[in-house]
């Protein structure tokens, strides 16, 4: 439904208040005592437009994670859609005619658009919080293929993921790329490095360089999600320089002790 904004300006108490963020109208009755500033804060708002407070001291991501179950109205005179900032998207994704990509890159980006937008940016709060990616996040990139995409291969690593994950009809590299793109509307470099990280950096290289073994041993649980699987390069001489490290990892004469003569 549609209010005007005196209607809402009615509800202009800490027991029954009302705010517009945007073009929303939110019912924060309920939540005001459990408001992070103080309640008072809230119930001196009530029953007026808090966008650009909100704005200021708030990341979109509050409103993905709590805005459905408090959000009671559309503010009436606000257009049906918002306006798009210029130049924001990719021109391919325009009008415009390109030779690089077809339907099923437009299909896979709509298809990571929708994990951004449903999963990704409702639990990002709760990654600052928990200073690492919630479980979930990763095992359902995991059901959906999208880490299987990241580890540079040419073809979709079906040997090395559960029945019926989906693939990318007519994989491509601009398959992946649309990937990380997509992912970088996150707008956090900490959050898609989190992710992306492992299955690209560390896991690529046992995909390339492993053997058959190594890749059933490690691949299947890192692209499902279920591990984390991290490149540790860092020591006094080589910082993130790989080809300068002197750590090495050598078999005793037993054939199966390691020793790493590491720093």
């Amino acid at each position: 439904r549609r209010v005007a904004r005196a209607e809402v300006a009615k509800h202009a108490t800490a027991d029954d208040a009302w705010v517009i963020v945007g073009d929303d109208v939110f019912d924060v009755s309920k939540f005001i005592a459990l408001h992070p500033g103080g309640k008072q804060i809230l119930a001196r708002a009530a029953g007026t437009d808090v966008t650009e407070d909100f704005r200021l001291f708030h990341h979109e991501g509050v409103l993905r994670k709590y805005g459905d179950r408090l959000r009671v109205a559309k503010l009436d005179e606000a257009p049906e859609k918002k306006s798009v900032v210029p130049y924001s998207e990719p021109i391919w994704t325009l009008r415009f005619n390109s030779p690089y990509y077809k339907d099923t890159h437009r299909a896979f980006r709509a298809r990571v658009r929708d994990f951004v937008d449903t999963v990704l940016l409702p639990t990002m709060e709760d990654w600052e919080m928990d200073k690492r990616p919630p479980a979930f996040v990763t095992e359902e990139m995991g059901r959906r293929g999208l880490l299987a995409l990241m580890t540079g291969m040419d073809k979709f690593p079906r040997a090395y993921v559960d029945a019926g994950t989906p693939e990318v009809e007519d994989f491509d590299h601009f398959h992946e790329f649309i990937l990380y793109d997509e992912l970088a509307r996150c707008a956090n470099g900490s959050v898609l490095a989190a992710i992306t990280n492992g299955p690209a950096i560390a896991l690529s290289a046992i995909m390339a360089y492993g053997t058959e073994e190594q890749r059933q041993m490690v691949a299947p649980d890192v692209l499902m999600g279920r591990k984390f699987i991290a490149l540790g390069m860092s020591e006094p001489n080589a910082g993130s320089d790989v080809a300068a490290l002197q750590t090495a990892a050598v078999f005793e004469d037993d054939g199966r002790t390691i020793r790493i003569n590491g720093v």
